[in-house]
């Protein structure tokens, strides 16, 4: 019989070692900081095929973010939308505080101002009442009659405040433009909440599981980046079993059909390997922060042509501009109103919405490159060179000068900048399945390769993994 020789023991014995770590981290069998660093070392680094290329997580990646509102979600994703992303997983609330949040900040503003309304009426009508008792202009026998007018003036403010806007029994059935408009765009998008995004880590800090799916008694509700994998796997039926969750009848990359077996621990979560940094099999990232500031960009931009048309400082072709992007701003909101049920005319009209956007950036960039001001400040020069221009005159001209410049100036720049970031984005989401938090500001654990797992990355990462069957001690069986 052969010896077996020391450094091929070794291996084998660490070999052992490390796949009964998984089986104990895979089972929930609480393990201690050196086995699990052991486990680190050995098993929690990917070695499968890489993330498609089309993932793209996008998140602030530093936990120093902040939620958005109704109406900044809406602006994102219709962002998204413009640059034609193909899907969207959502790795958290579309928005954060729901309906109900978006309600209460707008009564929380509108109601100060109501109630002064209401009681300043009450507040004069009494201090009329007892101007005229202590007048003497009121008899005793007609105190009553007047005090009735006051209880009747209360309950009748009463009864106007209750049914101001946003105050009215029922309130929250009534339409909201903003969040109709946020719910078509997510369903275009085929974007769903899932049921649950935390991210738990291990009692080390270090985040290597996630919980993949819970049973309800309306059948398996997976989270929401495991149902864009199933998605890509033909949508398999998942099946809750003890220890493991099936996904049934699942499609590989050639078609044939296997039951996909994801082992689970006790508490429902998957071990995700997690790629090491350069390796090449990272998602993307994208920063969510230059979808805020191409947002704010253009919003800057909207109001400086409106200025600056109001001043009469446009020119020729771009004393239309801001009338072109009102165009294009409302050929998108004809395009989100444009229903389901004509799906070829929404898409067209979707695709006259981002003709006229990129028709809109294209020529607004040529008419500030080409130096318009400058037969303006000509103009100005030439009014102030006439003989008898006075002194207060041409001090008049001069500031119109330096307006007419700083405005073009600033105007350039903030074009510049806004045309070359939304090139980036569009280079960056064309096609792409895109995993969004719009949640962000929480603490974000940390991979045991060091880097940040936060919840878009750590989405792309499982939902890359299941699709290509590398899901720490996953089965597939014909």
């Amino acid at each position: 019989m052969r010896s077996i020789k020391p450094p091929m023991l070794l291996a084998i014995v660490i070999s052992c070692s490390v796949g009964a770590l998984a089986v104990l981290a895979s089972a929930s069998k609480p393990l201690d900081s050196i086995e699990w660093k052991i486990y680190d070392r050995y098993l929690g680094s990917s070695r499968g095929h890489a993330a498609p290329e089309d993932f793209v997580a996008i998140s602030d990646g530093q936990g120093k973010g902040k939620s958005v509102g109704a109406k900044e979600a809406f602006d994102i994703v219709t962002l998204l939308e413009e640059f034609e992303v193909r899907g969207l997983v959502l790795e958290g609330s579309a928005f954060e505080g729901g309906a109900e949040g978006e309600e209460l900040a707008a009564l929380r503003q509108a109601l100060p101002a109501i109630v002064d309304r209401e009681t300043g009426d009450i507040k004069e009508s009494v201090h009329a009442l007892f101007g005229a008792i202590r007048a003497g202009t009121v008899a005793p026998k007609e105190l009553g009659h007047y005090v009735d007018e006051l209880a009747a003036m209360v309950d009748q403010g009463g009864e106007r405040i209750k049914g101001a806007p946003g105050l009215e029994p029922n309130s929250s059935a009534s339409p909201n433009p903003t969040l109709e408009g946020l719910d078509a765009a997510l369903a275009r998008l085929e974007a769903k909440d899932g049921y649950f995004f935390q991210l738990e880590p291990d009692r080390d800090g270090v985040l290597r599981r996630l919980l993949v799916a819970r049973g309800g008694v309306d059948g398996v509700h997976p989270r929401s980046d495991l149902s864009a994998a199933m998605r890509r796997l033909g949508d398999p039926e998942p099946k809750l079993g003890r220890g493991k969750l099936v996904l049934a009848g699942a499609r590989a990359a050639g078609g044939k059909e296997t039951d996909l077996v994801i082992q689970l621990d006790a508490e429902g979560r998957a071990l995700v390997e997690w790629p090491r940094p350069g390796s090449g099999k990272e998602p993307r990232r994208l920063e969510l922060s230059e979808l805020r500031r191409a947002i704010a960009d253009e919003a800057s931009l909207a109001a400086a042509l409106e200025s600056m048309g109001a001043e009469g400082l446009l020119v020729a072709e771009g004393a239309a501009l801001p009338s072109r992007y009102g165009h294009a701003r409302r050929l998108g909101e004809e395009a989100a109103a444009a229903g389901p049920s004509d799906a070829r005319a929404a898409e067209s009209a979707r695709a006259d919405w981002r003709e006229a956007r990129r028709a809109f950036f294209a020529d607004a960039k040529a008419y500030f490159a080409s130096g318009a001001e400058s037969g303006l400040v000509a103009a100005l020069e030439a009014e102030k060179a006439r003989t008898g221009a006075s002194e207060g005159r041409i001090a008049l001209i001069d500031d119109r000068i330096t307006r007419v410049e700083k405005a073009y100036a600033e105007a350039r720049e903030l074009l510049d900048g806004l045309v070359s970031r939304r090139e980036a984005l569009a280079k960056g989401l064309r096609g792409s399945l895109a995993f969004l938090s719009l949640a962000e500001g929480a603490a974000i654990p940390r991979t045991s390769l060091g880097g940040p797992a936060d919840a878009p990355y750590a989405g792309a990462v499982l939902a890359a993994s299941i699709i290509s069957g590398t899901v720490p001690y996953a089965l597939s069986r014909a």
